[in-house]
């Protein structure tokens, strides 16, 4: 099973890319992260195979 992350402040957005993700019934576990922080965490504890990430967050930025 592929883990993805998904790493994106607006929860709206978030949300419909995690809805996205789980409707298209591939055998992947979706994670999500509202801030750097909380990814840095899930990333220590979890191995991710594909990521979405958001390049503008409230606390860091990689613009």
């Amino acid at each position: 099973m592929f883990n993805v992350l998904i790493v994106e402040d607006q929860v709206q957005q978030r949300k419909k890319l995690v809805n996205i993700l789980k409707k298209a019934n591939y055998p992947i576990n979706v994670l999500e992260a509202g801030t750097g922080k909380e990814a840095i965490n899930i990333l220590k504890n979890n191995t991710v195979h594909l990521f979405y990430l958001d390049i503008n967050l409230p606390d860091m930025s990689w613009a």
